[in-house]
């Protein structure tokens, strides 16, 4: 159970999944496989590791937590998959997507959230986003999978209770078996002395032990290279602890310095506590990070994604506390993907940087990568304030911007899609999600009709 697949080691598919007990091996078997499932390739076995965590102090050892690497690849290819062994048995088949190997294979997708938690409106933004990736598999239009999945920390809410993980890798399976999953730190992952970061390193790693079995004790950074993308994950919540920022730092300027922009032109952070935002709730948290690392940042990054902020914002390009097409980012703040501490719906003055902000409710972003120089960037949001005890339909676009690398080095944003690529991706996105959606309904309501008819009789007159 528990099934989700991430990128590990630079960028590596790797699938990871739990058993109670400990088995003869964790394997995964795969294939290539066409959009009726059936085989293109003949099926691959990859061998991983298994193993458990303990927490002591809170009397609690984990399930056994299994990871392998899939190696071999193909881009723009759709993959079937099992987990499991012989002894133990396998899981229910899974497929995912591998993203195109050239801009003009279509648009490289990437989901993304932050602040979840095991909730009713956490469901939903799963329920949504599982929605809009199938939507290919419908034989509709406009193929509309994501690739990758970006998550900025606080990914299931625990604080301490281990259960809860357990019932965030449950709830999410049916995404994140079929999507790359790929989170930062957040400050409720370490909420507690007794159980630290550990969980969160068990069991959503950014590298893979290479034996077993031993606890994944992995550094809570990383940088990977997907499509024209570079992403650097970046830890915001040990930002106390010198040492380790000075670890961090010197870390981050080596491999900014190493980014090829001629084979990924567009360099994305995330982390978890935002360096730009105006909302009254956590308004000076980020600044110690940001003072540590804004030099470093520089002129190297594009985009950078953060939450801990439940609200939603962004940014034009800022550096400095000032807006700079030249050497700024765009930051965003996505921190309403269900967390159970509801949304902050309090400003502070706006600022020359602020470009868009709302305290709508849930939901998620979606940013699509179309070329070296367009990248459109699209949130979705309930209309209203989801509550545990209801779910509220149906999403809408709250924002979209496309983000433009010119000749000169300047980047600036513009909510006008540009003419050659033919119309706006937001509009198509929205009509997707929104029918996608609406036959969800309708099957929901389908199903409660079917089952009154089967309890009471038929009451027509």
């Amino acid at each position: 159970e528990q099934v989700h697949l991430t990128l590990v080691s630079g960028g590596q598919y790797a699938v990871m999944w739990v058993t109670p007990e400990p088995t003869a091996t964790s394997s995964v078997i795969y294939s290539r496989v066409d959009a009726a499932g059936r085989a293109l390739s003949d099926p691959f076995e990859d061998r991983g590791a298994q193993y458990t965590y303990e927490l002591k102090k809170l009397g609690y050892t984990s399930p056994q937590i299994h990871g392998a690497v899939i190696q071999s690849l193909e881009p723009a290819s759709r993959y079937a998959y099992v987990v499991g062994d012989e002894e133990g048995g396998w899981s229910r088949t899974f497929y995912f997507v591998t993203p195109p190997s050239a801009p003009g294979d279509g648009p490289l997708r990437v989901g993304v959230l932050s602040d979840t938690g095991v909730t009713a409106a956490g469901e939903l933004t799963m329920l949504s986003m599982r929605a809009m990736h199938e939507y290919q598999d419908l034989g509709l239009a406009r193929p509309s999978s994501m690739h990758l999945l970006l998550h900025a920390g606080d990914i299931s809410y625990a604080n301490g209770e281990q259960r809860v993980w357990d019932e965030f890798g449950r709830l999410w399976e049916p995404l994140l078996a079929s999507v790359p999953f790929v989170a930062a730190l957040g400050n409720h992952e370490r909420w507690t002395k007794e159980a630290a970061d550990v969980p969160f390193k068990a069991r959503y790693p950014l590298a893979l032990p290479r034996r077993a079995p031993r606890a994944p004790y992995s550094r809570r950074y990383t940088t990977f290279a997907f499509g024209l993308l570079r992403v650097f994950v970046l830890d915001s919540e040990h930002r106390r602890d010198e040492g380790f920022m000075k670890e961090q730092k010197r870390w981050l300027k080596n491999e900014l310095m190493s980014v090829d922009r001629s084979v990924t032109p567009w360099v994305v952070g995330v982390w978890h506590t935002p360096w730009y935002h105006t909302n009254k709730v956590h308004s000076t948290s980020g600044d110690k990070f940001r003072y540590a690392l804004q030099k470093v940042v520089r002129g190297h990054m594009d985009l950078v994604i953060s939450g801990h902020v439940h609200a939603y914002e962004r940014t034009h390009p800022v550096h400095g506390g000032a807006v700079d097409p030249k050497s700024g980012a765009v930051h965003i703040t996505v921190g309403v993907g269900g967390n159970p501490e509801s949304i902050y719906r309090h400003w502070l003055e706006a600022r020359e940087w602020t470009a868009h902000r709302e305290a709508a409710g849930y939901g998620f972003g979606v940013l699509e990568v179309h070329n070296r120089t367009h990248l459109f960037w699209s949130m979705r949001s309930w209309g209203r304030e989801a509550r545990d005890d209801a779910v509220l339909w149906p999403t809408e676009e709250i924002d979209h911007v496309w983000v433009v690398k010119h000749a000169d080095g300047l980047t600036t944003t513009t909510r006008s899609a540009p003419a050659a690529l033919g119309g706006s991706a937001g509009a198509v996105l929205a009509a997707a999600t929104a029918f996608i959606l609406l036959l969800l309904l309708l099957a929901c309501v389908l199903r409660s009709w079917t089952r009154g008819a089967d309890g009471k009789g038929d009451k027509r007159m």
